[in-house]
């Protein structure tokens, strides 16, 4: 009965229960024998080799990857939260643009002529565009963080300021429509139509107009969520959201 010993000198996890679990998995009942720095596996029949680099695909690809973007996450200038933060975002990128296929043929032409397989070397030496796409998935993670971050305290600067202006207005409504342009009324029903379709504009043209209430008819149907969101940060306390027509 051939058998191949598993090894991983890098990362401490009971690779002998992980193996028999990923093993079971893909239709194998058979239980890794402690072998060294690692464990041995004996499989028969002649879909041994397959189902073998199967189970090995998934320790890879599932409990291994966990760790390595884990420690990815960890060597970046960030919060605990915002590492479990990247982390999360970085899993699931990484398992939506995986290429298990390639990855199960690799591993069948190496364990047909090799007996040991060092799970940390095929990792660096094999695995080389999937680790350089983990990196980038966890990069791109912590980009989102760090976007969130910084809006969440241009948003925090926002209000403070609108909260120490002078009140210039009363009370303000403005008519939201789909497309992001609106049309602002006042106390003396003075209309003006503004065209400018980003969020920043009417942010920006609101607080400079100082008024003291605003009530908003989102006329958009959803689609102007993130505007409506905005406004109600920066003029917190003072703003309501209507669905009706102004």
């Amino acid at each position: 009965m051939p058998s191949w010993e598993i090894t991983t000198l890098e990362y401490d996890v009971p690779l002998g229960r992980l193996l028999e679990r990923r093993l079971r998995e893909v239709g194998v009942s058979a239980a890794p024998e402690p072998a060294g720095d690692g464990v041995r596996v004996r499989l028969a029949g002649k879909d041994a080799l397959q189902k073998l680099s199967q189970a090995v695909k998934k320790v890879l690809l599932r409990d291994l990857q966990y760790l390595v973007l884990a420690r990815m996450a960890d060597a970046m200038p960030l919060s605990l939260a915002e590492k479990r933060t990247v982390l999360t975002d970085a899993l699931y990128n990484a398992r939506m643009r995986e290429d298990g296929a390639g990855l199960e043929y690799a591993l069948e032409r190496f364990l047909r002529e090799e007996r040991r397989l060092c799970l940390d070397g095929f990792l660096h030496f094999r695995m080389q565009d999937t680790l350089m796409l983990w990196q980038l998935c966890t990069e791109q993670a912590a980009g989102k963080v760090l976007v969130q971050k910084e809006y969440g305290e241009l948003m925090r600067t926002l209000r403070e300021y609108v909260r120490s202006q002078r009140i210039r207005m009363g009370e303000l409504r403005l008519r939201i429509r789909a497309d992001g342009s609106c049309t602002l009324m006042d106390d003396d029903r003075l209309m003006i139509e503004y065209a400018d379709s980003s969020p920043d504009g009417i942010v920006t043209l609101l607080v400079n107009m100082a008024p003291q209430r605003i009530v908003i008819y989102d006329e958009s149907g959803g689609m102007q969520k993130r505007l409506c969101e905005m406004l109600q940060q920066v003029f917190s306390g003072r703003i309501e959201v209507r669905k009706e027509r102004l």
